[in-house]
């Protein structure tokens, strides 16, 4: 039995705009072929053994031809369970997914089809500008500008008489007939127009012009596809409603060089504030030791305390415990320390709220309260990093008793979705560990464009503690903000503040 297609739409642009239903099939899906307007980071919600192939159609240049797509389609429904097509907007709004969908009819093979916010309606409304407005606009149509050879010409004689909203989608390359056939079928001149490049991503720009202005507006401003041009009286509303340019972050792009694991939290609270963050995994965890964790675990009695110096430590340490059918209460008679905010943090998520936390945030900081609340000679386990600081632990180890067990080690790595050539205006480039600059580095002297030394250059670098700095300052890299607590959080208030005043 063939597997299942669906027809999935991504939405405008911002891929917190997806369906939950869609989210759920790309979470699921074998192999998912993918749009040029499908924002890729949604790709990073599939599985890590899923498959994934590049059908883009851009102006001039198609991947794939149309016929080509629909028999792939049909091919890929024979081995895999769930294919998933992510077309940008909506499937069935210009997108030519009936034209899929009927040929898989005809090849017998099963699928549904789940709609998408089309672009015509959400690129508009993050660009400040409703579709329809009482008493201004009372209808709308939505209009292709790129025709197909064996499509009728578009009627410019009734559209022109309409009062309402027009929308063109991919209509930007042919601006000039449509603007020259509504004026010559009695549109007024003075018909307010805006054009909406990118419309709901962090690179989208608005051009507003009438159809007197537009043309040469759209050439001052070098407007390219993929772009929407809206026309009518709605276009006016702008000036209240624009939301979406107000963000902080708006139009700052932000290189985020943490693991895949540790990067949600982060890339959320920027993007949210409206930052273009690009996901640049430096290092990988691998997990090891995890049978020696397991039966250090089993001899917690013979502990005094625990010691975390990170969430990842945390993690697998519950993880190990959950497999022997173990939760918090096994702890109770040890005290548990935790190096700072974030570890804290995953320790309250497994159950453990009253870890031991120092003022300052560093490992010395740590070991100093260690020696505060503890007995000399108490045995501790300590679960963390391969590359952990021996210096650190040597130390430790002359007023304590000490259990290591390296449970994890960070390797350099690079991650094949991440297309580096966008990396060329890139105005923050965080590091929220030593690892993540040794990784950062061994990618950017293996790479031959040299995109990743220029943007050590042209970026304010932002690193999370004196340990980060250190590592960058090995390199010669010039840290530029630093906060004061060693915290992501921290780090992204530090950025909002310094963007604030380069926007002064």
């Amino acid at each position: 039995m063939n597997g299942l297609v669906y027809l999935v739409g991504a939405g405008p642009g911002d891929p917190d705009l997806i369906t939950v239903r869609g989210l759920q099939l790309i979470e699921r899906a074998d192999v998912i072929v993918y749009d040029h307007l499908a924002n890729p980071s949604l790709l990073t919600y599939s599985r890590s053994d899923c498959d994934y192939i590049y059908v883009g159609k851009e102006a001039g240049r198609h991947t794939m031809a149309q016929e080509e797509i629909n028999k792939l389609l049909v091919e890929l429904s024979k081995t895999n369970a769930v294919v998933v097509r992510l077309k940008g907007g909506d499937p069935y709004v210009f997108g030519r997914g009936g034209e899929e969908g009927a040929v898989l009819h005809q090849a017998g093979v099963r699928f549904e089809v789940v709609p998408g916010i089309t672009s015509a309606i959400g690129g508009l409304t993050y660009a400040g500008i409703p579709i329809t407005s009482r008493n201004i606009a009372t209808s709308f149509h939505v209009v292709t500008g790129h025709r197909s050879k064996k499509s009728q010409e578009i009627q410019y004689q009734p559209l022109a008489q309409l009062e309402g909203t027009l929308v063109f989608l991919m209509g930007v390359g042919n601006l000039k007939t449509i603007v020259e056939n509504l004026l010559k079928y009695g549109k007024s001149p003075g018909t307010p127009v805006a054009i909406i490049y990118k419309a709901s991503t962090p690179d989208q720009k608005v051009t507003v012009g009438t159809l007197e202005t537009i043309i040469e507006e759209a050439k001052r401003a070098d407007i390219q596809p993929p772009s929407l041009i809206v026309i009518g009286e709605v276009v006016l509303q702008r000036e209240n409603l624009a939301f979406f340019e107000q963000r902080p972050l708006f139009g700052q792009h932000i290189v985020i060089t943490r693991s895949r694991q540790g990067q949600s939290k982060m890339t959320r609270a920027l993007t949210e504030l409206g930052g273009k963050v690009t996901q640049l995994p430096t290092i990988k965890i691998k997990a090891q030791n995890l049978d020696l964790l397991a039966e250090t675990i089993k001899l917690m009695d013979g502990y005094q305390g625990l010691i975390f110096t990170s969430g990842v430590s945390v993690k697998l340490f519950f993880e190990e415990m959950a497999k022997q059918e173990l939760d918090c209460r096994y702890l109770h008679k040890q005290k548990v320390y935790s190096v700072g905010r974030e570890t804290q943090k995953v320790l309250k998520a497994n159950g453990i709220r009253t870890s031991l936390v120092p003022t300052t945030y560093t490992k010395e900081g740590l070991a100093d309260l260690i020696r505060e609340t503890s007995e000399v000679g108490e045995r501790f386990l300590l679960a963390r990093s391969a590359k952990g600081d021996p210096l650190w632990l040597s130390e430790l180890s002359e007023t304590f008793t000490l259990t290591e067990v390296q449970c994890y080690d960070t390797v350099s790595y690079k991650d094949p979705k991440v297309d580096i050539s966008g990396l060329k205006a890139v105005d923050y480039l965080t590091f929220t560990s030593a690892s993540t600059v040794h990784g950062y580095m061994a990618q950017a002297k293996s790479e031959t464009s040299g995109v990743l030394l220029d943007a050590l250059k042209s970026a304010k670098v932002c690193v999370i503690g004196p340990a980060t700095r250190l590592a960058a300052e090995s390199y010669d890299i010039v840290v530029d903000l630093q906060p004061k607590d060693y915290t992501i959080n921290d780090m992204i208030e530090a950025i909002l503040a310094d963007s604030q005043t380069r926007k002064v």
